[in-house]
């Protein structure tokens, strides 16, 4: 029993003293964006072009290969998907892996871009990732909208320069545009007709996407906003009956129970950052009371007893009661 009693701190410290040299492996691979270039292009069909340059620094180890990965949701299709190398010419598409050539999947709600090149380390390449849109627009009567998360924050390396063009079909100005992430400055371009937005520090893992959004009058822009559902709902549980949370999306509304605090509601269409809570405008009262009705509607649907029927009193601070939705 002693033996075993010695071997087994032993053995212990021989694996994990294995293991070292492959986490010191994982951790000696580096890179950085030096540069990350985004160019969409609006079509007067709704659709909209994508052009990414990204120029990766590789400064420790060996790579092979990238990917590029790009949300789905909120989209009808992303198509027409081109991938080269400045100095080297176009991809070839293969599933191979091969030194030039990049490959398309699927997974869940995400579409893969997976580019391959020859083993590089200590020196830099410049990717071209192009594809197409559709059903990404957002259609409303007071101007339709672009809202894109055009620079994805890595959750291992950083991003030292990002910058993000949009332009608009010819005619078309914009009307309104801001961004989120990374600060930054945004400058007009071409008579309205597009806008550069510039970061004016490095993205670290991490951090938040580089976001960016314009609006247009609407009806200049042809195309329909992706089949979404009309109306969405979530629930946050909290701490027992503590920070419980109930929400609702329908068409341009959200409207939050708190159980401890203030609801909210926001009109996303004009305020997509969620700014200014209309909770308590009397203009508003008539959207409240209907979004709260739909929140019971939920609760009821999805067997949601500890909201149903619970009858703590914070529970029952909403603007209508669950019996309208009995």
């Amino acid at each position: 029993m002693r033996v075993f009693r010695v071997a087994g701190p032993v053995l212990l410290a021989l694996l994990l003293l294995s293991l070292l040299p492959l986490a010191a492996q994982a951790q000696d691979r580096t890179l950085y964006w030096e540069t990350y270039d985004v160019a969409i292009t609006v079509q007067p069909d709704g659709c909209f072009r994508v052009v990414e340059t990204q120029e990766l620094v590789f400064t420790n180890g060996t790579f092979r290969f990238g990917v590029r990965t790009i949300p789905t949701e909120f989209t009808s299709s992303i198509g027409d998907v081109v991938v080269s190398e400045v100095g080297s010419g176009p991809y070839r598409r293969s599933t191979s892996g091969e030194p030039n050539t990049f490959d398309v999947t699927q997974a869940g709600g995400d579409l893969n871009i997976r580019y391959n090149f020859p083993p590089t380390s200590d020196a830099s390449r410049t990717i071209v990732i192009e594809y197409t849109v559709c059903g990404g627009l957002l259609y409303y009567p007071d101007g339709d909208q672009l809202v894109w998360k055009a620079v994805p924050s890595n959750g291992s390396f950083p991003i030292q320069n990002a910058s993000v063009t949009v332009r608009l079909p010819d005619g078309v100005t914009i009307t309104n545009y801001d961004a989120t992430g990374p600060r930054g400055a945004a400058t007009l371009i071409d008579n309205g007709q597009a806008v550069r937005f510039v970061a004016s520090e490095p993205i670290r893992p991490g951090g938040s996407d580089f976001a960016v959004r314009l609006q247009w009058p609407s009806g200049l822009v042809a195309g329909q906003p992706a089949d979404w559902p009309d109306e969405a709902y979530a629930e946050m549980q909290g701490q027992r009956f503590a920070y419980q949370q109930r929400i609702v999306w329908r068409e341009n509304w959200k409207y939050v129970f708190n159980t401890f605090d203030e609801d909210e509601l926001y009109d996303l269409a004009a305020d997509p950052h969620e700014l200014r809570n209309l909770a308590a405008d009397p203009g508003q009262r008539d959207v409240l009371e209907a979004m709260a009705w739909r929140m019971w509607r939920w609760v009821a649907e999805t067997g949601d007893e500890n909201m149903l029927t619970a009858q703590y009193g914070m529970f029952r601070f909403a603007p209508v009661g669950p019996e309208r939705s009995i």
